[in-house]
C-alpha cells in the first residue's frame, strides 16, 4: 500500500497562502520599484522563490504531488467496467469544479508565456497574442464539459433515463466559454465606440445567462434543494422546519439558517461580474478589480463546497442503503462510493485531513 500522507491541516494552507501573498508583494516591490525591472522579471522571481519553497518543504511537495495526480486523472478518467463505460469519480468532478473558479489564474499563466514570447516588447493587441491566455482560461470549463459528456455516455450504456441531465450540465459549462471568447475579442477591437458598446452589451447578456443558469444548477442539482417540495413535506418528518420542508431538503448538516445564508451569498457572488460597471469608482486600477473578483470567486467556491459535499454524501448513503436492501448486504459499490461514504466513517483526524 502507498505510504500514508502527512496530516495537512487548514492552518497549514492558510499559512501557505499568506506566505505566497507576502512573497508576491515582496518580489514585485524589490524587482519593479527597487531594481526598476520589468513585470515579467518580478513574476519569474516569485515563481523561482516559490519553487525553492516547494523543494525544501515536504508538506508543500505533498500538496503539489496530490494536485498533479488529480490533474492527470482529469485528462484520463478512471476506466470502469469491462463493458467499456468510463466512470468519472466524484473526486475528479470536485477537483475540476475548483479549477473552474481559478479560470483567471489560468489566463494569467497563459499571459506570462505570451509576455515571455514577445519580450522585451509588450504583447500586441491582436488575436494571436490573446489566443493562448484565452485558451488557458477555457481549459477548466472544457475539462468539466468533457466529464459531463463521459457521464452521459456511461448513462447511455446503463440505459439511465436521467442521463440527459449530464448534457444540460455540459451546456452550463459551455455558457462560460462565450464570455471568454467575447472578452478576448474585445481586447483586439479598434473600431468605434458604438461597435464596442454593442459588443459589451452582448457580453453582459451572456454573463447574465451564465450566472443565472449556474446559480439555478447550484441550488437544484449540486445542493439537492427545491427539487420536490411536496416530497420534502411528506418525508422530512416532524423535526424538519418549514424552510427545510418547503424549499430546501429534509437533511441539512449545517442547519437551515446556515444553508440559507450560503444560498444567498452564492446568489450575490454569482453576480460579482457586475462590479465591472463600477470598477472606475471602486478600484484604483484594473489589476485591483481583477484580484478582488478572484478573491470573491474563491470565497464563493469555498462555501459552495460545504453544501456540495454534504449533498453528495447524502446521495451516496442513500444509494448504498438501496443496494444493501436489494442484494441483502452485498457490498458491490464503485470507487466513488467508497471514497465518499468512507468520509462518514473516518476518524476525526482523517476527516480533518
Amino acid at each position: 500500500p502507498p505510504p500514508p500522507l502527512p496530516p495537512l491541516s487548514s492552518r497549514f494552507f492558510f499559512r501557505l497562502a499568506a506566505f505566497l501573498a507576502l512573497l508576491l508583494l515582496s518580489a514585485e516591490y524589490l524587482w519593479m520599484h527597487t531594481l526598476r525591472g520589468s513585470s515579467l522579471g518580478a513574476i519569474m522571481l516569485f515563481y523561482g522563490a516559490a519553487a525553492s519553497l516547494v523543494i525544501q518543504n515536504e508538506d508543500a511537495r505533498t500538496c503539489l504531488g496530490v494536485a498533479y495526480t488529480r490533474l492527470a486523472m482529469l485528462l484520463r478518467p478512471r476506466c470502469g467496467r469491462p463493458s467499456g463505460s468510463v466512470h468519472v469519480a466524484f473526486a475528479d468532478v470536485f477537483f475540476a469544479d475548483a479549477m473552474c473558479s481559478l479560470s483567471k489564474v489560468f489566463f494569467d499563466w497563459g499571459m506570462i508565456w505570451t509576455m515571455a514570447f514577445y519580450y522585451p516588447e509588450p504583447p500586441p493587441e491582436t488575436l494571436r497574442a490573446i489566443f493562448l491566455p484565452s485558451l488557458a482560461a477555457s481549459l477548466p470549463y472544457l475539462i468539466r464539459a468533457r466529464q459531463c459528456v463521459l457521464c452521459w455516455a456511461e448513462g447511455k450504456l446503463k440505459n439511465d433515463s436521467a442521463r440527459y441531465l449530464h448534457l444540460l450540465n455540459a451546456l452550463k459549462y459551455s455558457t462560460s466559454l462565450f464570455p471568454l471568447c467575447i472578452s478576448a475579442y474585445q481586447k483586439t477591437m479598434t473600431s468605434s465606440e458604438d461597435d464596442q458598446f454593442k459588443v459589451e452589451r452582448i457580453l453582459v447578456i451572456f454573463l447574465a445567462i451564465n450566472a443565472g443558469y449556474s446559480f439555478a444548477w447550484d441550488v437544484v442539482m449540486d445542493w439537492g434543494m427545491a427539487q420536490n417540495p411536496i416530497s420534502c413535506t411528506t418525508t422530512g418528518g416532524e423535526g424538519a422546519s418549514f424552510l427545510e420542508r418547503s424549499c430546501m431538503r429534509p437533511r441539512l448538516r449545517f442547519g437551515a439558517v446556515a444553508s440559507l445564508a450560503i444560498l444567498v451569498a452564492d446568489a450575490f457572488l454569482r453576480g460579482s461580474w457586475m462590479l465591472r460597471f463600477y470598477d472606475k469608482y471602486m478600484f484604483s486600477n484594473v489589476d485591483t478589480y481583477v484580484l478582488t473578483t478572484q478573491f470573491l470567486e474563491i470565497f464563493r467556491r469555498a462555501i459552495w463546497n460545504l453544501l456540495r459535499v454534504d449533498w453528495e454524501m447524502v446521495k451516496q448513503i442513500k444509494k448504498r442503503k438501496g443496494k444493501a436492501d436489494a442484494v441483502h448486504g452485498d457490498s458491490d459499490e464503485d470507487d466513488s462510493e467508497h471514497e465518499t461514504v468512507s468520509l462518514i466513517k473516518s476518524r476525526p483526524h482523517d476527516l480533518q485531513r
